[in-house]
């Protein structure tokens, strides 16, 4: 589609057609700068749980993880966190004292509770006992619809004890 300009009024409508953008450029940086959530800067508030935290599991647990992860909780609950991702949508946890009893559900929740922006709470959807060969078994738990990008609080609640996170997914 052309733009078609009066003879006599071209230059002129560029100037002001230029004027306007300007205009609306500068408003937008002064709404970023006084409103830094808008810009990206939600990421760097985002109080983080850091690797220097990291838990570390009781034998016969295995204190192996991948680049990035790490355990973080107490003797009787702790759990895998990846703190600047989503791998998926179950959560891992470990729970010496209530492992004994696999027979019956781990009656482990989980709650999801975002910091940056007001969101409804979310909670996972059920838990499981899993297990690999050679090692103790471990709590997993469904997740109907991930988090969405932001700053999150994760809370795990189970036979009274509790261990909350944040990650920034």
């Amino acid at each position: 589609m052309a733009i078609r300009f009066l003879r006599g009024t071209s230059k002129t409508a560029l100037a002001v057609c230029a004027g306007v953008c300007v205009l609306i450029q500068a408003n937008a940086i002064r709404s970023q700068s006084r409103h830094p959530q808008a810009n990206g800067d939600r990421h760097q508030s985002c109080p983080v749980t850091k690797e220097a935290d990291a838990f570390v599991p009781p034998s016969p647990y295995k204190n192996t993880t991948s680049a990035g992860s790490f355990f973080f909780g107490t003797p009787k609950l702790w759990t895998l966190i990846h703190p600047n991702s989503w791998t998926g949508q179950k959560l891992v946890w470990w729970s010496p004292e209530n492992d004994q009893n696999t027979g019956t559900p781990p009656g482990l929740t989980v709650t999801f509770k975002r910091l940056d922006v007001p969101a409804p709470l979310r909670t996972t959807d059920h838990a499981n006992w899993a297990f690999i060969n050679g090692q103790p078994p471990f709590i997993t738990t469904g997740v109907r619809s991930p988090p969405i990008a932001g700053c999150w609080e994760i809370i795990g609640h189970l036979a009274g004890e509790e261990v909350k996170y944040v990650v920034w997914l």
